[in-house]
C-alpha cells in the first residue's frame, strides 16, 4: 500500500532532561513497544495464504468513465496534483466534468468547520501518554458526527466581482481522525486535500443547488491540511483503551488481504464498538451483526482498490477477541437521505 512519501510528515520528539525520567524509561519503552505491535504503521506489509471464509457483502460498480483527470484550475494555489495515485481535483472541475459517485476522489479547496454532535459518552478512562507520538488517536471528537463547508477559493478573501465562491457540504466519517484547524467550529478555513466519495442529497437537492453543488463529499481521509501531508492515523473508541486493542497490525494486514484482497492505501482503520460501526459504515454493521452478535470490539479498515478512479474502496472488519474476518465488501453510494 504505498502512499507519496514526499507528502509525508514526519515526527520529532524533544530531547528529555535526565533526572527521575530515567528510572522510568524502560518501562515506558515496553508499553511503547507493545503499543507499536498492536497499532502498527497503518499499511499492509504482509500477505496470507489461506482464504476468507467470512460473510462478504459487495457493492458493485459497473465500468464507467472515471473521474476526470483535471488538475485545480489555479496554477499558484500550492496544492498537491497528486495523492494516493488519484489527481488532486478542484470544486470548480465538478460543475464542468459530473463525476461519479460510487468512487473515490481527491478534491482540494478550503475547510471550515460547521458543527460535532453526537459525540461518544466521557470516560474517565486516561489514554497512555505516548499514544499520540505512536500516531494513534483515542479522542472522543473523532468520534463525534462532524461537517463543515469545503469552498473553492479561500472565503476569507471576500467576493470577487460580487460573486460568491461555490462551496460544497462536508461529512466526516467517525473514525477519521482530522488535525486540530478543522476541528475549530467558527475558525478560519484551512486549505486541505480530502479522499473521499461524493453522494447525490435526495433529500433537498434544491438546497445544495443554491450553495453550488448538487453533491456532498463523504470524507474518508485527510491526506493533506495547510501544506502539510498527513499520514493515515489509527483510531481507539476511548472506551475500548481498556483493555487496549489484542490483534497485533500484522495479524490484521494478513486477514485483511486474505479477505479482500491486495489493495491500495489504507483510508482510516479504527477500534470500534457495534453502535460505533454503524454510525462509520451502516452497510457494514448490517454485515457483521448477524455474524459475530457478540463481538464487541471491531477493528474496521478501509482501503482504497487498486484502480480507485475506477472501482470502489473496500471494507474489512476483524473481531479483536479473535482476530478473525467478520464481515468484508466494497463501499457502495454513500448511505444518504
Amino acid at each position: 500500500m504505498d502512499e507519496q512519501a514526499s507528502f509525508e510528515p514526519k515526527a520529532v520528539l524533544a530531547a528529555r532532561r535526565p533526572g527521575w525520567l530515567v528510572a522510568i524509561v524502560p518501562a515506558l519503552a515496553l508499553a511503547a513497544i507493545a503499543w507499536v505491535g498492536l497499532t502498527g504503521p497503518g499499511s499492509s506489509a504482509e500477505s496470507a495464504t489461506q482464504p476468507s471464509n467470512a460473510p462478504v457483502a459487495v457493492a458493485s460498480s459497473a465500468p464507467a468513465a472515471s473521474v476526470p483527470r483535471i488538475a485545480p484550475r489555479r496554477d499558484d494555489s500550492g496544492f498537491p496534483p497528486t495523492v494516493l495515485g488519484l489527481d488532486v481535483q478542484a470544486l470548480d472541475d465538478l460543475q464542468r466534468y459530473p463525476p461519479r459517485d460510487d468512487v473515490t476522489i481527491a478534491l482540494a479547496g478550503w475547510y471550515a468547520a460547521a458543527s460535532a454532535s453526537a459525540c461518544p459518552a466521557a470516560t474517565d478512562l486516561q489514554a497512555p501518554g505516548f499514544i499520540a507520538e505512536l500516531g494513534v488517536d483515542a479522542l472522543a471528537a473523532t468520534f463525534c458526527e462532524r461537517s463543515g463547508r469545503l469552498f473553492a477559493s479561500s472565503p476569507e478573501a471576500g467576493t470577487q466581482g460580487g460573486v460568491t465562491d461555490p462551496a460544497m457540504t462536508v461529512v466526516m466519517t467517525p473514525g477519521v481522525v482530522l488535525p486540530p484547524a478543522l476541528d475549530d467550529i467558527g475558525g478560519d478555513a484551512t486549505r486541505v486535500v480530502f479522499v473521499g466519495r461524493l453522494e447525490l442529497e435526495r433529500r433537498c437537492v434544491t438546497c445544495l443547488r443554491q450553495a453550488g453543488f448538487v453533491w456532498q463529499l463523504h470524507v474518508d481521509r485527510v491526506v493533506w491540511a495547510a501544506g502539510l501531508g498527513r499520514a493515515q492515523t489509527t483510531s481507539i473508541l476511548p472506551r475500548l483503551l481498556d483493555p487496549g486493542p489484542v490483534v497485533f497490525w500484522r495479524l490484521r494486514d494478513r486477514v485483511a488481504d486474505a479477505a479482500i484482497g491486495p489493495t491500495g492505501a489504507i483510508l482510516m482503520e479504527t477500534l470500534v464498538d457495534p453502535e460505533t460501526l454503524a454510525a462509520v459504515d451502516p452497510a457494514a454493521a448490517d454485515v457483521v451483526s448477524p455474524t459475530a452478535p457478540t463481538a464487541d470490539r471491531i477493528w474496521y479498515r478501509r482501503a482504497l482498490a487498486p484502480d480507485p478512479a475506477r472501482e470502489a474502496p473496500r471494507w474489512v472488519a476483524i473481531d479483536d477477541a479473535t482476530g478473525k474476518v467478520i464481515g468484508s465488501g466494497s463501499i457502495g453510494l454513500a448511505a444518504g437521505g
